[in-house]
């Protein structure tokens, strides 16, 4: 059956670092990702959400979140993934692990990300975040499964 999912992941940045774990299920298992998880009915919006899933993933209380880009993942006849993408800069807490979700999570220098280690597709648009600091609407259209990427789209946003 088709699944539309909307989702939020989370840029959790400081001096140049921004914080990754490798994700242990779903559709982009052994891949790095930034935190991040569904939007449930219990949140009152996509902010609260990327909060709350900070918090439940990292043990980390955003103090500054705002949204860089809207990346949408289609796979024809299966599923359409919305993802808000947030930047954090600000935040409060101990970073701990949530055992379920990540087999890691750490901070890499923006220099040494192991691009190589990233779902397809989500190098071309990261990047421009992170360096070129640009706000994004992403279209990324893969094939039968998210690591069959077929097509990627790009727009800035003011």
């Amino acid at each position: 059956t088709f699944q539309k999912i909307n989702a939020s992941l989370i840029f959790v940045i400081k001096d140049n670092r921004i914080l990754l774990g490798q994700i242990l299920g779903g559709t982009i298992a052994g891949f790095i990702t930034p935190p991040g998880g569904k939007i449930e009915s219990r949140d009152k919006n996509v902010k609260v959400s990327a909060s709350r899933e900070l918090l439940e993933e990292t043990g980390l209380i955003a103090k500054s979140l705002y949204e860089v880009a809207i990346v949408t993942i289609r796979i024809p006849g299966k599923r359409k993934v919305i993802l808000h993408v947030f930047k954090c800069t600000k935040w409060s807490g101990k970073l701990k692990r949530e055992e379920r979700e990540f087999s890691y999570l750490k901070f890499f220098p923006f220099d040494k990300i192991p691009w190589e280690k990233t779902a397809p597709g989500d190098e071309e648009w990261m990047r421009r975040i992170l360096f070129k600091k640009e706000r994004l609407q992403v279209d990324v259209l893969c094939g039968e499964r998210r690591i069959d990427l077929r097509e990627i789209k790009i727009k800035i946003l003011p």
